[in-house]
């Protein structure tokens, strides 16, 4: 039931982050993180590591990209959002495992049953989904050092070109690998 209710509140706090216009509200947002951080044990060098190493990244690219289309008030607010939520995320993917997040998704998704929508195959999607994004970053990481090795170099359209042609069979095989499992478990895929 605690899954569920975690669950929940980070799909609240979720939208609240992208209706709530006033800086109050984020400071107050930013302190219930530091608390949460603090309850759940997080060392704080972790946390700066994925935001350099993930967060700035992506919120930069969308810094960029929106400065052709908005205002770079709205746009430092954007950014500013989605830092917030990405770090939101991270404490909620440090507290819940994958079978912590299934439970908590069932639990969510039950009031689906009431119009005979099968709730655990859309559990099992989900979780495979999140399960399979390690595999994924694994396999473009071993692909990028592969052709490094080779000569190729990193960023180029060469490189892009070679990745997707090698990535895409890839991931068929693995997804073809996931549903014979899920079949041969007795799940109908």
């Amino acid at each position: 039931m605690i899954n569920f209710i975690i669950i929940l509140l980070y799909f609240i706090i979720s939208i609240l982050i992208f209706t709530i216009n006033s800086p109050i509200p984020f400071m107050v947002l930013w302190l219930f993180i530091i608390t949460i951080n603090i309850i759940l044990k997080n060392r704080f060098y972790k946390i700066i590591k994925f935001n350099l190493k993930f967060a700035l990244f992506f919120v930069s690219l969308i810094f960029v990209i929106n400065l052709f289309y908005i205002e770079i008030k709205d746009n430092l607010i954007t950014c500013f959002r989605l830092i917030t939520i990405a770090n939101i995320t991270y404490v909620l993917s440090t507290y819940l495992n994958t079978d912590r997040l299934t439970k908590g998704l069932m639990i969510l998704l039950m009031p689906l049953k009431l119009f005979k929508v099968d709730t655990e195959s859309i559990t099992i999607s989900i979780n495979l989904a999140i399960n399979f994004l390690p595999i994924l970053l694994k396999e473009i990481t071993e692909i990028r050092y592969s052709l490094t090795s080779k000569g190729v170099r990193e960023y180029s359209l060469k490189s892009f070109y070679y990745s997707i042609k090698v990535l895409i069979p890839k991931l068929f095989k693995r997804v073809n690998e996931i549903n014979y499992s899920l079949i041969s478990k007795g799940y109908n895929t």
